[in-house]
């Protein structure tokens, strides 16, 4: 027979341990990033503007392969918008042209333009002697430390030749405008006008990364935009709601809107997660449902802001937030071989994917190009700064020698690094 004291016991921790258990509840929902798309069934889509017809059999191709739409058109006849795109427009133009479609996106490019310009650059060429000489090991590393000496290195002398190479520029400037009907709900869901903004820079004959290649990524960058907002992604996921077992009014109201929400009454629950946000603005557990319940609908923009807050209650157990931003970076391929050291003997250590083991490789700087009014990044340049020589065969990290740089640009840590020679290897930009 058990004793009172250690029933009694085993009871309170079988009490406690039952209430820690309903202190949460995992919701499982389908994310999606962009709602109101599953409904449309049958897609009419107007091409308009200075488009390449390659690029538009890839964008009907993309879109006819999209899970969401049981059917895609192209209406070619001209579907003309004023600044602000309006309904009536639209749904005038689906009843003559697509009767029976539950959506009409419309892709005009407005300007496309290249410029094409030469100037003179200083370099150095550079030598390595037969000589050999000991050095301090400075050198600011990407990641880690400062990179200040803690031993030495040895390197050899270096003999320079200065050169004038001429630097050519392609400059590429891309606006398009991407409006979305949607029938269903008798709206306009998306209106956008997006700018896109690249030029590359080569000093070298032979720099790996020629124009055209250059070109298709830009275009693949247009294209991979009108696959977000046409046929955005979806994802199984799991957050978790919270309840507060605090006796204080706010945390009784964050708990009823768990109990509604359990229920599966969302909006009875997000009803109280708003009341209790009025009162207390901070109240982290309440700003963090309500992040769920955002997301659960597809609202990714109102519920981002709720989860930020949220996560600062150590009870809430998921940095959705931090899933959310982090999804989005480009680590689905291998990386871009990248420099990682520059040494106070001129070693330049880079880190290429695994198999690499090409010899010659050009430098680029990668410089964002940041909107002056609205501070977003809009594009990119690319230079190419110098021409290396790989004189090391590890299988990650490499040591380079420098052949040629600009003066006005020598070679720092988190610069890219395109491999010029032919192929022996794996990839060194993963495309």
């Amino acid at each position: 027979m058990i004793p009172l004291k250690i029933s009694l016991l085993l009871t309170w921790m079988t009490l406690i341990a039952a209430s820690c258990a309903s202190q949460e509840k995992a919701v499982e929902f389908t994310q999606v990033l962009l709602p109101n798309r599953a409904d449309i069934g049958r897609l009419a889509v107007v091409l308009d503007g200075e488009i390449d017809p390659k690029v538009q059999e890839r964008i009907i191709s993309s879109l006819k392969k999209c899970p969401l739409y049981s059917d895609v058109k192209v209406i070619d006849k001209p579907l003309t918008l004023q600044n602000e795109a309006t309904v009536e427009v639209f749904d005038q133009f689906l009843q003559k042209n697509a009767k029976g479609f539950g959506g009409l996106l419309k892709f005009r490019m407005e300007h496309l333009d290249t410029v094409e310009s030469s100037e003179k650059s200083q370099s150095f060429a550079l030598f390595d002697q037969a000589v050999y000489d000991w050095y301090p090991s400075f050198g600011v590393p990407r990641l880690g430390t400062l990179g200040f000496a803690d031993r030495l290195e040895i390197g050899p002398e270096v003999k320079k030749r200065k050169r004038s190479p001429s630097v050519k520029t392609s400059r590429y400037t891309q606006v398009y405008r991407m409006s979305f009907y949607h029938k269903p709900s008798n709206k306009i869901i998306l209106d956008r006008v997006a700018k896109n903004i690249a030029s590359l820079s080569l000093f070298s004959k032979d720099s790996g990364l020629s124009k055209t290649r250059f070109e298709e990524q830009i275009r693949d960058s247009v294209l991979t935009d009108i696959g977000f907002y046409a046929c955005p992604p979806s994802t199984p996921t799991v957050r978790h709601i919270y309840y507060n077992p605090s006796p204080s009014t706010s945390a009784q109201a964050v708990s009823d809107g768990f109990e509604s929400a359990n229920k599966e009454d969302w909006e009875s629950a997000a009803q109280k997660w708003n009341d209790v946000i009025a009162k207390e603005p901070k109240n982290a557990l309440a700003h963090h449902n309500l992040g769920v319940y955002y997301e659960r609908l597809g609202d990714i923009p109102s519920a981002l802001p709720h989860y930020r807050i949220g996560f600062r209650d150590k009870r809430v157990q998921e940095d959705a937030f931090g899933d959310i931003v982090g999804r989005f970076l480009p680590a689905s391929e291998p990386m871009e071989a990248t420099v990682v050291h520059v040494t106070g003997g001129s070693w330049i250590f880079v880190d290429v994917p695994a198999g690499e083991k090409r010899t010659r490789a050009s430098v680029f700087r990668v410089t964002p190009i940041i909107d002056p009014d609205s501070s977003r990044v809009t594009g990119q340049t690319l230079k190419e700064i110098a021409l290396l020589r790989f004189v090391t065969s590890q299988e990650t990290r490499r040591a380079a020698r420098v052949r040629e740089y600009l003066l006005d640009s020598p070679v720092r840590p988190g610069d890219l690094v395109v491999f010029t020679d032919a192929n022996s290897g794996s990839s060194s930009t993963g495309k």
